[in-house]
């Protein structure tokens, strides 16, 4: 399936979905508050999102197509979850900037882990960007952030004046190179790699 956002004046940003083999766009969630940055499982079962249903930005899951119970996945706040490959673990951003995991094990009943840190971003991230790519295996992370010299508050990180999709589709294309040209240093724990990119800014490879 195809899922986007769409804003409605009445419900705000929904979710919208539209099946591969075609038919008419159906709601998939529309409620009075923010529903944004769907991600469907590897398997297809599940599907993650934000949502501002409990008065600030949290990552949620539920079955889809659905029916079916959300579940909180976040605390304290998150944005822009990704899977990693074989659905066994999620990823998400602090309204901090830290960069959380939570272990998912799949099944008939999602049983969730506790939300643990992986590392500190210079990000505050944004509901309108996607400010990293994770490899398939959730060993490193491409993250666009603010020069070092930069306060943590500084905002979003240098960019090329485009379209934020084109900006999404060259960070995408960029992790493979970047992952070929690092596969020299330790996988785990030991340190991160900076690379000024042309034409996108400030890139760090973090390890975990």
């Amino acid at each position: 399936a195809i899922i986007y956002t769409q804003h409605e004046p009445a419900t705000k940003l929904d979710l919208w979905h539209v099946p591969l083999s075609g038919g008419a766009a159906q709601p998939l969630l529309n409620t009075p508050f923010n529903e944004a940055q769907a991600r469907i499982s590897p398997d297809g079962r599940w599907i993650s999102f934000l949502s501002t249903l409990s008065g600030r930005s949290e990552i949620y899951l539920q079955p889809f197509p659905g029916p079916g119970e959300r579940v909180t996945v976040s605390s304290g706040g998150g944005l822009q979850a990704k899977w990693r490959a074989d659905g066994k673990e999620l990823f998400y951003l602090s309204p901090e900037g830290t960069m959380m995991s939570v272990d998912v094990r799949p099944g008939s009943i999602l049983d969730l882990g506790t939300p643990r840190p992986l590392f500190r971003t210079r990000l505050r991230p944004a509901g309108a960007l996607d400010q990293y790519v994770v490899t398939a295996d959730g060993q490193r992370f491409i993250v666009m952030e603010p020069p070092a010299d930069a306060p943590l508050d500084a905002g979003k990180p240098i960019l090329l004046p485009m379209h934020h999709q084109q900006r999404q589709l060259q960070l995408r294309q960029l992790i493979g190179q970047v992952v070929d040209e690092t596969n020299d240093l330790p996988q785990r724990g030991d340190g991160d790699l900076a690379v000024a990119v042309e034409g996108i800014g400030l890139v760090v490879v973090h390890h975990v």
